[in-house]
């Protein structure tokens, strides 16, 4: 019996080290969890940071193209037009002449306006002497150097004779 006896509290024994030793095994992989979790979070975080950055990027170039295609058309525009001398020192930009059919009548913009961004046509005076520019008043060229204007007559097509 004692044979019996010590075989039983063997296995009890065994038994409990089994218990120990799942229970030990088990804090570790809970521990190994956990570590896998943290890693998979940082990872998470990380790659909403990326998609977060990825979305600005993505704002800032499609602003970017918009202002390519914006300058693009403004080069065309300017292109359309040369630098013309009206009188000695007065620059205005002249029309280029297009394709026949397509050209449109020939005007003058002004240099000061067009370098603001501004497309703005020089109008005749009613006596002809001078250009105007239609947005900003202040913007004129004497088409007759001023120490002239009095004593040259000009002919103009709108002034009644």
């Amino acid at each position: 019996m004692e044979l019996t006896t010590a075989l039983a509290g063997a296995k009890g024994l065994i038994d409990m080290a089994k218990v120990a030793l799942a229970a030990r095994d088990d804090a570790k992989v809970k521990e190994a969890l956990l570590q896998l979790q943290d890693r998979l979070y940082d990872a998470q975080s990380a790659a909403l940071t990326a998609v977060e950055r990825a979305s600005g990027l993505q704002a800032a170039l499609v602003k970017c193209e918009e202002e390519k295609r914006e300058l693009e058309r403004q080069l065309e525009d300017r292109n359309a037009y040369d630098l013309f001398e009206v009188r000695p020192g007065a620059f205005v930009l002249r029309s280029k002449p297009g394709p026949e059919g397509v050209a449109p009548p020939e005007h003058y913009l002004c240099q000061n306006c067009q370098g603001k961004g501004i497309t703005s046509v020089l109008r005749l005076s009613v006596d002809g002497l001078e250009l105007t520019c239609a947005e900003e008043r202040g913007h004129r060229i004497l088409l007759v150097a001023p120490s002239y204007a009095a004593v040259v007559p000009v002919m103009s097509p709108w002034r009644a004779r």
